[in-house]
């Protein structure tokens, strides 16, 4: 039988995970919506060690303090306790410059932000993203920069039979002369083994069908 293509989401566990455990994580309501190549992501999971890689997704990424030549965004002006959503910086004004939200990295956190307040205030920070550790950052000395982080946006999931991999197309921004400027993009490409894929979602384009019968709750 042919398979189609237009592979929508793979999902990955961990060694250490029971078998079964993507069935549990699908059951608890998890990931996004099902709606083929949503941009809008979600993290709704009870379970843990399931990862949900889908097209128009977020994956992998790098800082701007990972470019030659490149300037933080600013720098830490506070002692930045762990849980703290309000960060004060020598200057906001990138952050803004960024749409008011945005990824921001400190020393070896990732957070996440979806606002600046003032002149210094970078708010509403959602800490510890993608598998980063929410810890304290002694920023009294205002000597810690504060980078932006760029995430990569997947442009397409192919199955690859020759190789027997799952080929992932990433987009990154590459970061321009000001902080948070994208002059152009560049395209990384992650393989994973087929035997590490748990679960594929395509959306079936080459079997026809006919779909008849009631949904609960959908008017005809």
């Amino acid at each position: 039988m042919a398979i189609s293509r237009e592979i929508r989401s793979i999902y990955v566990t961990g060694y250490a995970k029971a078998i079964g455990e993507v069935i549990d994580y699908l059951d608890s309501g998890s990931g996004s919506e099902p709606i083929a190549y949503s941009t809008t992501f979600y993290d709704r999971s009870t379970v843990t060690g399931v990862n949900e890689i889908s097209k128009g997704g977020y994956f992998w990424g790098q800082s701007e303090g990972d470019q030659p030549g490149a300037s933080a965004a600013a720098n830490l002006d506070e002692d930045l306790t762990a849980g703290e959503t309000t960060i004060t910086t020598t200057n906001n004004v990138y952050f803004h410059a960024n749409g008011g939200y945005g990824y921001i990295l400190i020393e070896d956190e990732i957070i996440k932000y979806t606002g600046t307040s003032g002149d210094y205030d970078v708010t509403g920070c959602v800490r510890a993203q993608l598998d980063t550790a929410d810890v304290q950052h002694d920023g009294t000395a205002s000597t810690i920069p504060i980078y932006l982080f760029q995430r990569g946006v997947i442009q397409s999931i192919d199955y690859e039979p020759e190789d027997e991999v799952y080929a992932v197309r990433v987009a990154l921004g590459a970061l321009g002369g000001d902080p948070g400027e994208i002059v152009s993009y560049y395209i990384y490409r992650f393989e994973f083994s087929k035997h590490v894929v748990d679960l594929v979602s395509y959306i079936d384009t080459e079997l026809t069908t006919s779909i008849f019968g009631d949904i609960p709750g959908y008017s005809q």
